[in-house]
């Protein structure tokens, strides 16, 4: 049985310099570090061409509990919500295809939120060799100590900005809320797309960190 590994940016920016001590702890317990080419450039063309379908404000997807936290609000309506996977969903079913070669071998995946991490077991639920941990849930299983959330994000906001000629970028409950409210009472411009983060600045500070 094969045990590959895909650990998430958030949690290897955790660990700084010494990440590779990390890793090679890992690797002498068996596990495999997964690779692939990074997978930023195919989803940001998955939303460049969904443009094309909508005159609609798009919404950004990658971060599932933006859209939870709209969707509990009643605030999606008069907006264009692509489902697009995160690019950590799209990186595994890359991964998937290209390791998994038997029914033993195993895909293990962490996250750096419980949503995302529920969000992807949910698109793998019918591969039971895909398997979905929030780092903190997968440091304590293998003994590693994790050092918590992160100041600055390695996936902050800005993404869409080179790709989109209107965007806004918005993190935080408060400020979601706020400016989503702001674009459905007509008080803010239309944009091309509303880039999301629930937590502050990027993808650093999830409950699995």
């Amino acid at each position: 049985m094969n045990k590959y590994l895909l650990i998430n940016p958030v949690a290897e920016r955790m660990y700084g310099e010494k990440f590779h001590l990390v890793k090679e702890n890992l690797i002498k317990k068996g596990y495999i570090m997964a690779e692939c080419e990074p997978q930023l450039e195919y989803v940001k063309k998955q939303y460049k061409e969904y443009t094309k379908k909508t005159e609609n404000t798009m919404l950004d997807c990658r971060c599932p509990e933006s859209i939870n936290l709209l969707k509990r609000k009643n605030l999606i309506d008069s907006f264009e919500i692509p489902m697009i996977e995160p690019i950590l969903v799209r990186t595994c079913r890359v991964l998937y295809d290209k390791y998994i070669k038997s029914e033993d071998d195993m895909l293990i995946v962490t996250s750096p939120c419980t949503q995302l991490r529920d969000f992807a077991s949910e698109k793998f639920k019918d591969k039971s060799n895909a398997i979905f941990y929030t780092w903190k849930e997968f440091a304590e299983k293998e003994g590693i100590k994790s050092l918590g959330k992160i100041d600055e994000s390695p996936i902050p906001l800005g993404y869409f900005k080179d790709s989109f000629e209107k965007v806004l970028e918005v993190s935080t409950e408060e400020e979601i809320l706020s400016e989503i409210q702001n674009i459905r009472d007509g008080s803010k411009d239309k944009y091309d797309i509303v880039e999301m983060f629930y937590c502050k600045d990027g993808c650093n500070n999830g409950d699995g960190l």
